[in-house]
């Protein structure tokens, strides 16, 4: 089934800036790949919005929020979670932001303390090895004599 321009829903320029943005841009890409690519955003855009759909159909429309809870609750769409978040509002946002500077604040003071251990640490081991070292040498001074 050959399909005509017409039929595309998404602008193949567009994908094809998108595919030259995301690789090397000297790269040729032919017309058939950026076509594939192409119909496969369809199809997963498709995919996303009937599974949505199918989630809220006791809804007329979809919305963000809805299409936001779909990806959230779905795991195998785990990669989008990022991407299309859950809206929070500016006063959610602040305390996560809060939450956030407090505990770098006492990582960053757990870092330290461990990071005194380490050296204390450290210079135990190096003044065991030196006294190793010295018991070497007299027991090779000792064996010479």
């Amino acid at each position: 089934m050959v399909e005509k321009p017409d039929e595309r829903l998404l602008p193949t320029n567009k994908v094809r800036t998108i595919m030259k943005s995301c690789g090397d841009p000297s790269a040729f890409l032919s017309k058939e790949s950026v076509l594939v690519v192409t119909k496969a955003a369809e199809l997963f855009i498709s995919y996303l919005t009937q599974q949505t759909h199918k989630k809220c159909a006791h809804k007329k429309d979809l919305n963000y929020n809805d299409l936001s809870s779909f990806v959230q609750e779905e795991e195998k769409l785990e990669f989008l979670h990022q991407i299309v978040p859950k809206k929070i509002t500016v006063k959610e946002f602040r305390e996560i932001l809060e939450r956030g500077s407090e505990s770098e604040s006492s990582d960053s003071e757990e870092e330290a303390s461990s990071d005194e251990e380490h050296s204390d640490e450290e210079v135990d081991e190096e003044e065991d090895m030196d006294e190793a070292d010295e018991s070497e040498s007299d027991n090779e001074a000792v064996e010479e004599d």
